[in-house]
Parts: structure tokens; C-alpha cells; sequence
């Protein structure tokens, strides 16, 4: 393991928590559970984030002993070497939108038309399109070169590169939205310093993330499928304490957090039953295992 620390509380004492193999057997249950809920055969390449995950080859995953955060043995350039079909870009973004729009209502009043916003890790441009029409001045940043070039083609700024190289001034910016990807982020106290910096005061950091501490205590695999944590396909996993801690040491405020359901696309292609089976499974608030966490710039 090349992390020598824990990136939320810098603890050193990081146990095994999972093996490769159980690992691969984790995955190898994701592709066939899926594979047997999709009443239709869809070609290999779209079927990106669903069986095919940006982390999804076997690694192994160690627990910080101290907050229990995970920590999963990858490499960076996974990402900026991702490979799209042009039908799965278009199928993501548009079970994005319709995700974000459905949190259209949650954004009103969150901050006033004409705030600039960045987002890091656009990705599809799900968020970004949204945001644009609550009339936001949107830009985002993404070390993807195909999504970052799909989400320019939607007419939005896009950067291609991380947030801390990107050039932006101190006290510019009034929201940073980080959706489904600071997880993801190789260097996250870095980023967050570079966030806290950049916000103007009562600016406001929103990140979603999976919850590490769910993952950790569920054992039904129609939950941690539905959320899609078999195989664990992220960098690190955070609870809310630890995302506190992390965010907190760079003097960010905590301010709420919700639970919320996976975002992921071919939900219509389904079978019926697999739909009803996953409403049921996700009834429970509680066994919603996606965190969407708000802090603020106090000072």
C-alpha cells in the first residue's frame, strides 16, 4: 500500500480490511447480479457504471484503525485514461440531469442567480446543466480528457485538469459541488485546502460521497448492489465524522447531510420486478448509501 496515512485523520495503523480475491468475488457478484435484473442485452460499453466501473479490478482495501475510514490501492491514471462510448457518455448524462433535476427544488436558495460555481469531476455534465439553468455561472474542471471534452460540448467551461491547478483566485468563488468523485480524489486534504482558499466567506462546499460506514456494517447484497458498492470501485471511503475531520482541519463548517440513492443510468432497462426490488430496498432511508454533506467558510 503506497498511502503511508489515512487521508481523513492521518492515522499510520491501516489493517486489511478486505483481500483481492474477496474483492474479485465482490465484483464478479455486481456483474452477475445486474446482468440478471437488465431485461435486455446491452452492449459491453454501455454498460458503464453498472458492471463497468472506473476502479473495478480486484485490489486490496485497508481500514484506518482510528476513524474507520477505507482506503483501496489505485492509480490515478484510471481516470485520465478513460475510454467512453459516445452512447454511454449521452445514456449517463441523461439519467443525470434527470437525477439532478429531481434536487432542482434542494438547490433554491442555496445560493443566488449570477454565484459562480465550479464543479470538480463534471464527468457527464449531469450537475452542470442543471446548475446553468438555475442560472449559476458554472465552470468545471475534470482530469478526464473524454468527459471533459462531452462536457464542453454541452457549452460548458471545462477545465482539464484538478481543482488545485486550476486557475482560480482566493476568495472567488461562492460554491464548490463535488458529485460522486471526491472519493475518487488521489490528494483530497490538498484539494480541500485549495477549496477553502478559493471560497469567498459563507461560501459553501457540497460534496456527495458513498458511505464507508454502511458499506462496512451491511451484509444484504441487494443493498450494497443497489447503491453500487459491491467490489468497492473508490479510492477512499468516508463516514460523515471522518468527512467532518477532513474538511474541518482546512476550517470548512459543517453544516447538514442528507442520505440519498445511487445515480446510475439503464434504471427503464431493467425488468419490472428488478425495479420494484429496488424501490423496496431502498424504502429504508436509512439503507440509502450515498451522503450528501454540506460545509461553509465561516471566516
Amino acid at each position: 500500500m503506497s498511502l503511508p496515512r489515512c487521508p481523513a485523520c492521518r492515522g499510520e495503523e491501516l489493517p486489511l480490511f478486505l483481500t483481492e480475491a474477496e474483492v474479485a468475488g465482490e465484483l464478479e457478484a455486481r456483474e452477475r447480479f445486474f446482468l440478471e435484473r437488465l431485461d435486455r442485452d446491452l452492449p459491453a460499453a454501455q454498460l458503464r457504471d453498472i458492471t463497468d466501473v472506473a476502479l473495478g479490478t480486484p485490489a486490496p482495501i485497508v481500514r484506518c484503525a482510528r476513524c474507520g475510514t477505507l482506503i483501496r490501492e489505485s492509480d490515478e491514471a484510471s481516470f485520465r485514461e478513460d475510454v467512453y462510448d459516445p452512447r454511454a457518455l449521452e445514456a449517463i448524462h441523461q439519467s443525470h440531469v434527470a437525477a439532478f433535476r429531481r434536487k432542482k427544488a434542494q438547490f433554491d436558495g442555496l445560493l443566488e442567480p449570477g454565484a459562480r460555481v465550479i464543479e470538480i469531476g463534471s464527468y457527464v455534465g449531469g450537475f452542470a446543466q442543471i446548475a446553468a439553468e438555475i442560472r449559476w455561472r458554472i465552470a468545471a474542471v475534470d482530469i478526464g480528457p473524454e468527459t471533459a471534452r462531452f462536457t464542453r460540448s454541452l457549452g460548458i467551461p471545462t477545465l482539464e485538469t484538478s481543482f488545485e491547478e486550476g486557475p482560480f483566485d482566493e476568495d472567488s468563488i461562492d460554491g464548490v459541488f463535488v458529485w460522486n468523485c471526491f472519493e475518487q480524489l488521489s490528494s483530497p486534504r490538498r484539494t480541500v485546502a485549495a477549496i477553502a482558499r478559493t471560497l469567498r466567506r459563507h461560501g459553501l462546499l457540497i460534496v456527495r460521497v458513498p458511505d464507508a460506514r454502511l458499506y462496512a456494517a451491511h451484509s444484504s447484497l441487494r443493498i450494497l448492489a443497489y447503491n453500487g458498492f459491491l467490489g468497492w470501485p473508490h479510492r477512499f471511503g468516508y463516514d460523515i465524522p471522518a468527512l467532518r475531520r477532513l474538511c474541518e482541519a482546512s476550517d470548512l463548517r459543517f453544516v447538514s447531510a442528507r442520505r440519498s440513492r445511487a445515480m446510475r443510468p439503464h434504471r427503464a432497462s431493467m425488468h419490472r420486478w428488478a425495479q420494484a426490488e429496488e424501490i423496496a430496498a431502498m424504502s429504508d432511508p436509512a439503507a440509502r448509501g450515498w451522503l450528501e454533506v454540506t460545509f461553509e467558510k465561516a471566516a
